[in-house]
């Protein structure tokens, strides 16, 4: 749901907003403001949703290590300095197996994240640009005539 209709968020956005351009009484740029206000929580809530996403798939008992990504038996995993390489199901460490099979299951979901990101980033970025073009122009208009 776009923050503008969400009663939840829309507070955020306000206080943001405020933040952003303190005092103002300016109705473009408060709008202006709004707007990165309102990419800004959309890149706090692509944040949250990752993380959850995530920490919900860490905490599944079922969700375990990946097993045989290579294919090979381990005696065809390169070696590095004279020692063999550890294989996938050798990891020192199970929370990082666990994190890697957490990782390519979700992947397409996670890249669905990234891919909305970009966009909130862009918006972000084009809402600041406007919004200080808006801002330059309003000092324009108040400095008096030089003589």
């Amino acid at each position: 749901m776009p923050v503008i209709y969400d009663p939840d968020v829309s507070a955020d956005v306000e206080f943001m907003a405020e933040e952003i351009a303190p005092g103002c009484q300016d109705p473009e740029l408060i709008g202006r403001a709004r707007r990165i206000a309102e990419a800004q929580v959309d890149l706090i809530r692509v944040a949250r949703a990752r993380r959850d996403i995530i920490s919900a798939a860490m905490a599944d008992p079922d969700c375990g290590p990946v097993t045989g990504l290579t294919g090979l038996p381990l005696t065809f995993l390169p070696r590095k300095r004279g020692r063999e390489v550890r294989g996938p199901n050798e990891s020192a460490d199970p929370g990082v197996e666990k994190l890697v099979a957490v990782l390519s299951d979700l992947s397409a979901r996670l890249a669905k994240l990234d891919w909305y990101e970009r966009v909130a980033l862009s918006r972000r970025k084009r809402a600041i640009r406007a919004f200080d073009a808006a801002r330059r122009k309003a000092a324009c208009r108040r400095q008096p005539a030089r003589v």
